[in-house]
């Protein structure tokens, strides 16, 4: 399943939304690969996914960057459920890159990268609707780390299904706190320097509820209809 302030609107079905800011912001193509036609297409040439549609995008970056991507689907505003990816890469070389045993941002450096994200395994009523979330950083988020590694947990007391978007949020909350790690290093904060990040990582902000203000990392989102089976 798949999540950018810009809002635009393609043929009235796809959506993306990108940070604007300094420094200059990577540059992401969203795509869909269609295994049994070999089939790659990057936004806007697509307009809908179908079951075993593969998703994802190509980022070119002046540097090194983090990335951290979640899967969302079900509706769209806001999305019903949400996942944590734990993504892969295919560099400018051909190489592969991943992310380590040890965190959830993948690690990218210059040039450009073929990141896939997630199959399309359902459609239907209850899943009209695919998107991606990715957040890109200049340098490692513990934070995030620690949100992606609480929403695996409940992911898998689930049986694998995805978090309700409610608890996601509560989720997000809880890692700015410091609670709850067990991927990397928890970090410590005091009060000041925690209400600061809060207000600016908030669970609306990275939603898209309410306005992005941050410049690292940056916030990438993409949503497209599935079509009925």
């Amino acid at each position: 399943a798949l999540l950018a302030l810009v809002l635009g609107v393609v043929g009235g079905a796809m959506a993306w939304r990108e940070v604007i800011g300094t420094p200059a912001p990577e540059e992401l193509r969203w795509f869909r690969w269609r295994g049994e036609s070999e089939e790659l297409q990057y936004a806007p040439a697509f307009n809908a996914v179908a079951r075993g549609d593969v998703i994802g995008f190509s980022v070119r970056s002046t540097g090194t960057r983090w990335v951290y991507a979640l899967s969302v689907f079900g509706e769209r505003d806001p999305p019903t459920w949400v996942n944590p990816l734990d993504v892969q890469a295919v560099g400018p070389t051909g190489g592969s890159a991943a992310s380590d045993d040890d965190t959830w941002g993948l690690r990218i450096e210059k040039g450009e990268h073929d990141v896939r994200c997630a199959r399309v395994t359902d459609g239907g009523p209850e899943n009209p609707f695919e998107g991606l979330l990715v957040l890109v950083s200049h340098e490692p988020q513990p934070h995030l780390e620690e949100w992606l590694q609480l929403l695996q947990l409940t992911q898998a007391e689930r049986g694998g299904a995805g978090v309700d978007y409610p608890l996601a949020q509560r989720s997000l909350d809880r890692a700015l706190r410091g609670r709850g790690v067990t991927r990397g290093e928890s970090v410590s904060m005091d009060s000041d320097e925690l209400g600061r990040l809060r207000s600016r990582l908030s669970a609306s902000a990275i939603f898209g509820d309410s306005g992005w203000e941050v410049d690292d990392p940056r916030r990438y989102e993409f949503f497209v209809p599935v079509e009925g089976e």
